[in-house]
C-alpha cells in the first residue's frame, strides 16, 4: 500500500444535519484545509474552519478542498463513500510519486460507478497512446474507432465541482 498527497473537492447541497457525520468522516481522513497544514479535528476550531471554508466557497462558487500528505493509494475512502452516501460531487487529485503517475477519481449524483483515470504532475488527466492504438485495432469500423476515441476522451474529462452549500434539516 502506498500513500500520497492528494487533495479533494467537494460540492453540493447537504442538510445541515448531516455536517456532524462529513466532519467525522473528513477527521477520520486526517485532511486539513491546505497543504501541510494540520489534520481537521471532529470538535474544535479547525471543525468551525472548515464550516467557514465552505461559506467562502460557497461565496466564490468554489467547492470545499481538503489537503492529504499521505492517502492510503490517493484516496480518501470515507470522504468518498460519505460524498456518494449523501448525494455530493467530488473530484480528488492525488500526485505522482517514484516515477509514477497520478490519479484523478470523481463521481457525481447519478453516476453508477466513481470515474477514475491517471494524471500527470499536474493533475491533468490523460489517455494513453497504447490504449488509443489497442481500441482502433479492436474497432470493426471506422465509425467504431471514432466513438471508441470519443468516449477514451470524454471519460479523461472529469467534471467541475461546485461549492458545498448546507440548507436546513
Amino acid at each position: 500500500m502506498n500513500s500520497y498527497a492528494t487533495n479533494i473537492a467537494i460540492g453540493g447541497v447537504l442538510p445541515s444535519s448531516e455536517l456532524k457525520p462529513l466532519m467525522r468522516a473528513v477527521a477520520d481522513s486526517r485532511v486539513g484545509l491546505d497543504w501541510n497544514e494540520a489534520s481537521i479535528e471532529y470538535d474544535g476550531p479547525s471543525a468551525r474552519a472548515v464550516f467557514h471554508a465552505m461559506e467562502r466557497g460557497q461565496a466564490a462558487g468554489e467547492p470545499l478542498r481538503l489537503y492529504g500528505d499521505a492517502a492510503t493509494n490517493g484516496r480518501f475512502d470515507q470522504i468518498e463513500a460519505f460524498c456518494r452516501s449523501h448525494g455530493l460531487s467530488f473530484r480528488s487529485e492525488s500526485d505522482p510519486d517514484h516515477g509514477e503517475t497520478g490519479m484523478v477519481r470523481w463521481w457525481t449524483p447519478g453516476m453508477a460507478a466513481v470515474g477514475e483515470m491517471e494524471a500527470d504532475a499536474d493533475g491533468e488527466p490523460f489517455v494513453r497512446v497504447t490504449d488509443v492504438v489497442a481500441a482502433l485495432d479492436a474497432a470493426a469500423t471506422p465509425e467504431a474507432a471514432v466513438a471508441a476515441v470519443r468516449e477514451m476522451t470524454a471519460r479523461a474529462t472529469p467534471p467541475e465541482i461546485g461549492p458545498l452549500s448546507l440548507r436546513a434539516a
